[in-house]
């Protein structure tokens, strides 16, 4: 149950961390030209090009210790170098290893 709960966490959060790539897919929205680059630089609170650990959990506004804790850990699945800060190239990568799911037709969207 625990472990469906985690992946369950860390679909979400990367829905709503792709969402502004979904919408440069269809040439929506206003990150339509910028794609995850947008989603990137949104995170990177200080603008030196990187997002720490720190960075990404603000962004995200856990609700909690258990949200927060799932969010450290896709941080650091997300940081292929392990250095503690995710770049752009990782984002893209990790952004590209999971690609969101569009919603199938017929369904209404939220």
């Amino acid at each position: 149950m625990k472990k469906a709960v985690c992946i369950a966490v860390g679909v979400m959060m990367f829905a709503a961390l792709a969402a502004p790539v979904r919408a440069a897919e269809r040439g929506q929205g206003r990150h339509a030209a910028a794609g995850p680059e947008a989603a990137f630089k949104k995170m990177d609170a200080d603008g030196n090009g990187t997002v720490s650990l720190e960075e990404f959990i603000k962004a995200r506004n856990p609700a909690n210790d258990e949200a927060k804790q799932k969010l450290e850990t896709r941080f650091k699945k997300m940081d292929a170098d392990g250095n503690g800060q995710l770049t752009l190239e990782e984002f893209k990568k990790a952004i590209e290893a999971n690609p969101p799911k569009d919603k199938p037709e017929g369904k209404k969207q939220n």
